[in-house]
This record gives structure tokens, C-alpha cells and sequence, in this order.
């Protein structure tokens, strides 16, 4: 029995280990975005945006794609902000803002039958963008995000350089505040971004964020699967099933855009659950194995300590060698990504963050099976 215990707790350790290598190996081979004069032509781009209650954000997301239209005039057709039944101020900033491609719609205005009967409004929102959108590409964003200066530059490089029907590009959450809190956030997020990036180049699983995320028009329509999100994920997945090879991950810090961390824990909790309770849907066999592996790996720590009672001081041993194992190769890992990502200084709450993690993979992974409801911005969805 204790042998049993023994090896199969090497074992986790092992896979766990072996997993976080092969990702950062596999990052740091994967090739950063070179904008050459290969480039046949620019297609034409129309951002879409759905908000609901962004009045703290959307000013500053607008402003900087304004900039990007005026950079590359004629390139893009809309700017389109969908607004989701916002309750604050979200609709008059938008409005404040005078630009001839901007576009303001009302998903309400389009919505047959009461309120009470949707669920995915996200989605609803994004196909409204879709039916006003003229340009060959779109690129989806969220209200609360923002890009930088050569954003534009980079994605139409990419698309101008090859037949891609998605284009998964990366987002970073702030952490400027500084918080442990925030710091957490953002160093779980660069993670997911490393696997997202490796999963597509290797075409094992297919993740994306809606915050940033390049389409061409005409391949993507967001059907109600019964998840108010997962937009993203069941869009990628979808086109991979159709066409896995037109589609690629853009590695390039120009094509980085950031968003707010969670300033509340309740707000925290109630993202990774609307992120979370999509999994259930996903069917690609490589997405569920890396996600096992860590949910696995935290929750053995359970299995330590009700061995203590069996094999007395030496489960405890044992706890503490897988979480070292742990602890170390998620510092590596988060370091490289830390510097490349430029929040560097997160790392200064590592070690509060890699304990928050094992309590955030085993609490929000176990509701996740369980939790069919939550709220979500002054909704209750599913």
C-alpha cells in the first residue's frame, strides 16, 4: 500500500514536471512574428466589441483603435461597439465619441421576447457585430482592453502574409496596482497564454481569449451551446475541426493587449467560474489531458494528508517534496514568461502566488463540475 502511495505520487510529480518543460520548451522554439515587405496586400479589418457596463475602460479601448484606423485610413471599415443592456455610463462615452467608422448598436433593440429568456448574450452581441461588419477580417476585442501603439501593424503584416482563417493573439492582464492579489492574476494568465500559443502551433488542443482574437469574416458564428461564455474556445475549436492548419498563434509583443485584473475576490471567483464551467463542453482530447494534469497534481495534496493516518510523519514528507517540485518548475516556467510578457515585477509575490494556486486549481476546478449557475456582471447566467 505505502509503495503504491510512493509511486504513484512520483508519478504526478513527474507528469506534472514533464508538462510545464515541454510547454516552456516548446515556447521559447516557437518563432516570434517578423514584419517583412512580403506582405502581398493588406485586407481590410473591422473590430468588433461587445460591452456591458465598461464605462471605466471603453474610453480608453476606443481611443486606441481610433489610433490604429488613423494610422492605416481605409484599412478599417468599423469600429463597432455592441452595447449589452449597459446600466452605467458606458453609452454616452461612446457616443461622446465623434469618429466616422464608429458604430454604436443596441443589442436590446434586436432581441425578440423577453430578456429572461437568453442566456448567451456575449454571443448575441458578437453576431449583431457580425451582420454590420464589412471588412475581410475581424478582430474581436473586449470593451475593458486596450492595445498598443503597432497593434494594427503586426496583425495586418500576419494576415498579409499568409492564408490564415484565425489568428489567436495574446492578452495580458495589468498589474500595475502591484497587489499579490493582481500579481496573482497575471502571472496565472501568462500561463495560459504559453499554452494557448502551443497548443495551436502544435495542433494537440485549441485554446483563444476573446480579448483578442482575428477572424475572417464569413467562417464564424456563435451558436448558443448552452454556456453564456466560451465564445472563444468553441470558435477556435470549431474552425481547427474544419481547417487546423490556417490557423496560428501571433508570438509578438506588439500584438500584446492588456486588460484590468479583478480588483474583487467575489468578481475573481465569478470569472474563473464563467471561464471554468465551459470545460465541460470541450472535446478535443489534448485540451483535457493538460487540464487534468494540474487538477490532479493539487488535489493529491489531500491524499498526504489523510495518509498521514496510515503512514504516519512521511506523508508529510512527501507532501512537502511534490510542493517544492511544484513551486520550482512554476518559477522557471513564470520567470521566462514574466520577462517576456513584461510584468516582471509580479514576481516579487511568487511565492504567495504559487500557494494561492493550489487553492485556486482545487476550489474553482472542484465547483466548476458542480456550480450550473453564477453571476456575472448584475446577471445570472449559466
Amino acid at each position: 500500500m505505502f509503495l503504491t502511495y510512493c509511486l504513484v505520487t512520483v508519478s504526478i510529480v513527474g507528469a506534472y514536471v514533464y508538462l510545464i518543460i515541454s510547454i516552456m520548451e516548446k515556447w521559447s522554439e516557437l518563432p516570434g512574428h517578423q514584419i517583412t515587405d512580403e506582405a502581398i496586400g493588406y485586407p481590410s479589418v473591422s473590430f468588433i466589441i461587445p460591452a456591458r457596463n465598461e464605462a471605466k475602460y471603453i474610453g480608453k479601448c476606443i481611443d486606441h483603435l481610433i489610433i490604429q484606423s488613423d494610422r492605416f485610413p481605409g484599412i478599417v471599415k468599423e469600429i463597432i461597439i455592441v452595447d449589452d443592456h449597459s446600466e452605467d455610463d458606458t453609452v454616452e462615452i461612446v457616443q461622446t465619441k465623434l469618429y466616422p467608422s464608429l458604430q454604436l448598436l443596441y443589442l436590446k433593440d434586436h432581441l425578440v421576447g423577453p430578456r429572461e429568456s437568453y442566456n448567451a448574450f456575449k454571443k448575441l452581441a458578437l453576431n449583431l457585430g457580425l451582420a454590420h461588419a464589412t471588412g475581410d477580417y475581424i478582430i474581436q476585442m473586449d470593451a475593458d482592453t486596450y492595445c498598443g501603439p503597432d497593434y494594427l501593424e503586426v496583425v495586418l503584416s500576419t494576415l498579409g502574409q499568409g492564408e490564415f482563417d484565425m489568428v489567436a493573439a495574446p492578452v495580458c492582464f495589468d498589474s500595475e496596482g502591484g497587489s499579490a492579489f493582481q500579481d496573482f492574476q497575471a502571472l496565472d494568465f501568462v500561463g495560459m497564454m504559453a499554452l494557448t500559443a502551443v497548443g495551436i502551433d502544435s495542433g494537440h488542443w485549441h485554446l483563444s481569449n476573446g480579448a483578442n482574437l482575428i477572424y475572417r469574416r464569413g467562417i464564424v458564428s456563435f451558436e448558443d451551446s448552452g454556456y453564456a461564455s466560451g465564445d472563444d474556445i468553441f470558435a477556435i475549436q470549431k474552425v481547427a475541426r474544419d481547417s487546423k492548419d490556417n490557423i496560428t498563434f501571433l508570438k509578438d509583443k506588439r500584438a500584446i493587449v492588456r486588460t484590468p485584473a479583478e480588483t474583487t475576490l467575489s468578481g475573481f471567483i465569478s470569472q474563473r467560474l464563467r471561464w471554468a464551467t465551459k470545460n465541460k463542453g470541450l472535446k478535443e482530447k489534448g485540451l483535457w489531458v493538460i487540464m487534468a494534469t494540474p487538477y490532479i497534481m493539487v488535489m493529491w495534496f489531500l491524499v498526504h494528508f489523510v495518509g498521514y493516518f496510515f503512514f504516519g510523519p512521511i506523508t508529510l514528507v512527501m507532501a512537502l517534496m511534490q510542493l517544492m517540485a511544484k513551486m520550482g518548475i512554476d518559477y522557471l516556467y513564470l520567470k521566462e514568461l514574466s520577462i517576456y510578457f513584461e510584468i516582471e515585477a509580479a514576481m516579487k509575490n511568487f511565492w504567495y502566488c504559487s500557494l494561492a494556486h493550489i487553492l485556486y486549481i482545487g476550489i474553482i476546478g472542484t465547483m466548476s463540475f458542480f456550480v450550473r449557475r453564477y453571476n456575472w456582471k448584475g446577471r445570472r447566467v449559466s
